[in-house]
């Protein structure tokens, strides 16, 4: 009997130490991610802060109103990128407030990404008429799109886990502000390596000779 009843304790600890920690899990849930919002209003005009590091380009924080935004400068005429937020480890969201100008038939090109500077991004195109997932360089996925100079539009990526195991999936939207966020992204793409690890970006280069501005930049990572 003595036997009997050690193997019953033996067999039913475990069990008793998964429903301890199943009841710990209702009573303290995982902790929602840490959304990151940036709409520069409490940072002061001219030089960046530290921690919003400049990749390429020239980035100052400005006032238009009341209103502060990222503004990208026309010097030097390449493509400038900054990196903010922390590394996103397992994917999440990345989106941004964009606004640029065309000049006669010269085009800017801006984008948003996630993944540092290997990572992916969510490119508008104007001079393409294109909304496209590029990576190094390398355009992934393409879709038609209709950009207007001197509005804002907001242009958002997310990298999450698809599906199937050990794929990813890469998704691009681009609205102009006011008018609701597409349900569907236009522009996709499936992954099937680790996507890169990495801080959340803004890029443009301002080939118009005008700025380009960013602002209300929001970092989601993933659950």
């Amino acid at each position: 009997m003595k036997t009997s009843l050690q193997s019953l304790r033996t067999t039913s600890l475990p069990l008793v130490m998964s429903l301890i920690a199943a009841a710990q899990l209702l009573a303290d849930p995982p902790a929602a991610p840490e959304v990151v919002k940036q709409d520069f209003s409490s940072l002061p005009e001219g030089p960046l802060p530290d921690e919003l590091m400049v990749i390429e380009g020239t980035f100052t924080i400005v006032a238009e109103g009341e209103n502060k935004m990222l503004q990208l400068g026309i010097e030097p005429l390449t493509e400038g990128g900054l990196l903010m937020g922390k590394s996103l480890k397992q994917g999440g969201t990345v989106k941004a407030k964009v606004r640029a100008s065309s000049k006669r038939r010269s085009f800017p090109r801006f984008s948003v990404g996630i993944g540092g500077t290997s990572g992916y991004r969510c490119r508008i195109a104007p001079a393409e008429k294109l909304l496209e997932i590029n990576k190094e360089d390398t355009r992934l996925a393409k879709a038609d799109f209709t950009w207007k100079s001197d509005a804002w539009f907001w242009m958002e990526i997310s990298v999450l886990p698809a599906p199937a195991a050990g794929q990813w999936s890469i998704e691009g939207r681009c609205w102009e502000d006011g008018q609701p966020r597409p349900e569907t992204p236009q522009v996709t793409h499936t992954a099937t390596e680790q996507p890169p690890n990495g801080k959340a970006s803004v890029w443009g280069a301002p080939f118009s000779e005008k700025p380009i501005f960013f602002d209300d930049i929001e970092i989601t990572p993933a659950k």
